[in-house]
């Protein structure tokens, strides 16, 4: 194939890619920023800050009675996203049993949303009610079906207890989290005392983490970090979140991503020797052989898996450090 014809395969290519949420083409979310839906000025600087998504908050962080002004300035800036214009775009809204969830999902479920972070989630019938009332959107405003993802956070003890049920109630799931901020619901409702070691939220960690990936969920993003001040214990904390297993982390403010990208972005030397265990390992499948000694290490078809994982998340954007 000439050079003329792979250069507009790869254009092609791009075009047909450009403007889809990071999952659908491989790259897992090493950020997540939270910012308060009615503060347009903060959304405007979360979208610039390097970020790989962006959480428009219509819970928590933003108080009753401006609720219904959150809602007005969400809807104006997802309607003027475009195609690759920043991060992916996603709404929390309030719990799907509320009062407001209709009226966050109809200002939410529009052309520029990537996906709705679903709060205060601890039975799977919570993911269906949503995802039903998501298709209505949808229909309604001429979106394809599906389009919209879901990520219930399990934010009670009930709820970690229900979480592979409650992952595995949609296909809309396609990403995962852990709410084990100090002092969160998580940590009220399972009476522990937070420490920045995590012992006591350990078992709860693993399991948000075993469950997601038991249902097929590959972007698993762990709790805040609510410590501003505290960036080297944020560091510590995210190097055993991704020993742990996770992709991610939630963020609370621009400047926690740089750290976050740095323990979460695989290593040019991570990379190099990803690329050199599939290719001694697809040598050795020629050949015959199922497993290899490789680089003193017995490397089999469940290595050469997580190889592939890895590189996943770095082919696609071009991502390594140094």
């Amino acid at each position: 194939m000439s050079s003329e014809v792979l250069s507009h395969v790869a254009t092609r290519f791009r075009i047909c890619f450009q403007g889809l949420p990071r999952w659908c083409v491989g790259v897992t979310y090493r950020s997540m920023l939270f910012v308060p839906g009615n503060r347009a000025s903060r959304i405007e600087r979360a979208c610039e800050s390097g970020a790989d998504a962006v959480v428009l908050d219509l819970e928590d962080s933003v108080p009753e009675h401006e609720r219904d002004s959150a809602r007005s300035i969400v809807a104006r800036r997802l309607l003027h996203t475009g195609p690759a214009a920043g991060p992916d775009l996603w709404v929390r809204t309030s719990a799907a049993t509320s009062s407001g969830f209709g009226d966050d999902l109809r200002v939410s479920v529009q052309s520029g949303l990537t996906g709705i972070v679903l709060p205060q989630v601890d039975h799977p019938e919570a993911v269906r009610l949503a995802d039903d009332a998501i298709l209505a959107f949808e229909r309604r405003h001429g979106l394809p079906l599906g389009a919209v993802a879901l990520l219930p956070v399990a934010e009670s003890a009930l709820g970690v207890r229900n979480l592979f049920d409650i992952l595995s109630a949609s296909k809309r799931v396609r990403v995962a989290a852990f709410p084990g901020a100090a002092g969160g619901d998580l940590c009220a409702s399972l009476g522990v005392t937070w420490t920045a070691g995590g012992q006591e939220l350990l078992y709860a960690r693993s399991k948000v983490l075993l469950d997601a990936r038991a249902a097929g969920v590959e972007v698993i993003v762990d709790s805040v970090w609510a410590d501003l001040d505290d960036l080297a214990g944020l560091r510590d904390d995210s190097v055993l979140s991704r020993r742990l297993g996770y992709t991610g982390r939630f963020a609370i403010h621009p400047h926690q991503l740089n750290v976050l990208h740095n323990v979460f972005t695989a290593t040019r030397a991570d990379v190099a020797d990803a690329h050199a265990l599939l290719a001694a390992y697809d040598d050795a499948r020629r050949n015959g052989y199922g497993a290899i000694r490789h680089r003193g290490r017995l490397v089999d078809a469940a290595m050469a898996e997580n190889a592939r994982r890895l590189l996943a998340t770095v082919d696609s954007s071009g991502d390594s450090r140094g």
